[in-house]
């Protein structure tokens, strides 16, 4: 599972990051906590990335969101319907930052349990590199107006 970031934003400008899996078998549930520099960004969304739904009905847990100690904890997903899980790669999570102080934030996935339909572990490797930078763009000078006299 890997979080994948979009560009660079300024203060109060959101960002997107998605957390994928990338060729995984018979995935039936997943969940997982999410952490990140709460100093420096906040959660303001966290949407189903529906890569279960190919599988049939799936129930989403949005998770417990704790934007002052930078937390998501127990955010996950299972199918209800399917006698088997979903394989191939796609999208878990998306999660919506926004900057709140010039700085990078990491984004982490922690203690990823992820199940197949037999409710087996499925091993996997979680990349927790990925950063989010936010920095402030100065906006054009504004000359002072000349006083008359």
């Amino acid at each position: 599972m890997c979080p994948i970031v979009v560009d660079t934003h300024r203060i109060g400008d959101t960002a997107t990051v998605t957390v994928s899996v990338t060729n995984v078998i018979d995935l039936s549930e997943w969940q997982f906590d999410i952490g990140f520099n709460s100093s420096l960004v906040t959660v303001v969304l966290r949407s189903n990335g529906g890569f279960l739904r190919a599988g049939g009905a799936e129930d989403f847990f949005n998770g417990t969101l704790d934007n002052s100690m930078g937390t998501i904890t127990a955010i996950g997903s299972l199918l209800t319907s399917a006698p088997v899980g979903v394989s191939g790669s796609g999208v878990l999570v998306t999660v919506t930052l926004q900057g709140l102080a010039a700085g990078s934030s990491s984004v982490t996935v922690l203690n990823a349990i992820l199940l197949d339909s037999t409710f087996a572990d499925i091993l996997a490797n979680t990349q927790s590199a990925t950063t989010v930078v936010f920095d402030p763009v100065p906006g054009p000078s504004v000359p002072e107006p000349a006083s008359f006299g």
